[in-house]
């Protein structure tokens, strides 16, 4: 891609949100700051997106004492570089267009990154052909990600000035935003698929889930479960959706497997993202149940963590933004002993209590 073609991209983006300022929450959805090849339309965005979360008018002036309260002002040419890089656009009519030129310039620098940590690499010795092609699969299925693979760093200062809009939630404000964990927990025989099946299609729907769990829209949620078989999951899908309106509602936002094996390896993301129906990139994965695809001591402490960072990997290759659901069975016990502290009672390793963003316990009502 001509590099002076994602310069101006870039440059038509910003000129758009000035002209048209409520462009900058379809702006903020799409991109990042480091989606930016340009340093300094990097730094602009980043202004724009302070200047725009606190509800002041997007100007030059505006813009421009944000830049220099972040001593940046100068890093981009001063004003008269400021002028050049944001002058409103002669119409904002092409700005999908400009923002996808601008992901997609992005995804092909990460991609370039990836293939070069490949090419690294395979110069190591004993390297086998298939440690590359994981380690491509792998690194590609990052580079779709909007947010490069890496720690970002900020400053008390920045953090305090920063009034940008937070990143929307998939879920209740603050519940379940992209790339959360969220685990459910409960007994053997407590339906705890059923609900995890109901509250999937409820998502799909758009709809709340137990009154409470309003998602933001209708999610795109695929499934993941290896315990049941199809003619059960069936049954259940057919039963929640009864109405045809929800089912043409539901078409292309909820997916699922039935029973069989199912390993987390990037050859299995790779088959699933060719093949799940959805009409997008997943918003929710859902494994169901852990102990079908854990393959290690559900005891072992160092075991877990690395099963949940490949869990993690696993749902980012599947889907880049996607939250990710653990099911899972609580230890044995009676349900007073379980609501005595309801979240010490999942089963196995402690450093699984303390992964997740948010959890959901569920109990059996006969106990």
């Amino acid at each position: 891609m001509d590099e002076s073609v994602i310069a101006a991209a870039e440059r038509n983006v910003l000129g758009s949100i000035l002209r048209r300022p409520e462009l900058l929450e379809a702006a903020v959805e799409r991109l990042r700051e480091e989606d930016f090849g340009d340093d300094r339309h990097a730094l602009v965005f980043r202004a724009v997106r302070a200047v725009g979360g606190r509800g002041e008018p997007l100007d030059f002036v505006t813009i421009g004492a944000e830049l220099a309260r972040d001593n940046r002002l100068e890093a981009i040419g001063g004003a008269t570089g400021l002028v050049a890089i944001i002058a409103p656009a002669a119409t904002s009519a092409g700005f999908p267009h400009w923002a996808e030129t601008v992901a997609e310039a992005a995804r092909v620098r990460r991609v370039v990154a990836a293939a070069e940590s490949t090419l690294a690499l395979a110069r190591e010795n004993g390297t086998t052909a298939a440690d590359l092609r994981d380690r491509a699969e792998r690194l590609l299925a990052l580079s779709d990600r909007r947010t490069a693979p890496g720690p970002r760093c900020g400053s008390m200062a920045e953090a305090w000035r920063d009034t940008s809009p937070p990143e929307p939630s998939l879920v209740q404000p603050g519940l379940l935003r992209r790339r959360d964990l969220m685990t459910v927990f409960g007994p053997p025989k407590s339906m705890k698929s059923w609900l995890v099946c109901d509250m999937a299609l409820a998502w799909a729907l758009g709809e709340p889930w137990m009154a409470e769990l309003r998602p933001a829209r209708a999610l795109r949620t695929a499934w993941l479960q290896t315990e049941l078989d199809y003619d059960d999951v069936r049954g259940r899908v057919q039963q929640r959706a009864a109405d045809p309106a929800d089912v043409r509602r539901v078409a292309g936002k909820f997916a699922f497997t039935h029973r069989g094996p199912m390993t987390l390896d990037s050859r299995t993301a790779k088959a699933l993202r060719r093949d799940l129906p959805l009409d997008g990139p997943a918003d929710v994965v859902i494994l169901d149940p852990l102990a079908n695809v854990y393959e290690g001591d559900e005891n072992d402490n160092d075991a877990m963590r690395r099963f949940l960072v490949r869990a993690r990997e696993f749902a980012g290759e599947v889907s880049p933004e996607a939250a990710l659901v653990l099911v899972h069975h609580t230890r044995k016990g009676t349900r007073k002993e379980r609501s005595a502290d309801p979240f010490e009672s999942f089963r196995g390793a402690r450093l699984l209590r303390g992964a997740w963003d948010c959890g959901i316990v569920v109990d059996r009502v006969d106990d």
